[in-house]
């Protein structure tokens, strides 16, 4: 794809597998029940194919809370 509709859609399926992964390594970590316990979001910083992403990682357990 050319333009930026098609690098933002890159870059949005890039950063949807790298969340992913990360989500998959939290719950490996069991830092998913301390999440859950004190109900914080943390700022994970992650560095891919020499790009950088930043994901804001909130447990969360009602809907409302992920629509805000």
């Amino acid at each position: 794809m050319n333009g930026t509709l098609g690098l933002d859609l890159v870059n949005t399926r890039t950063a949807e597998s790298l969340a992913v992964k990360i989500d998959v390594a939290i719950v490996l970590s069991n830092v998913l029940t301390l999440l859950r316990v004190f109900a914080i979001p943390i700022l994970i910083l992650a560095k891919f194919e020499g790009e950088a992403y930043q994901i804001r990682y909130k447990f969360t357990t009602s809907v409302e809370d992920m629509v805000a």
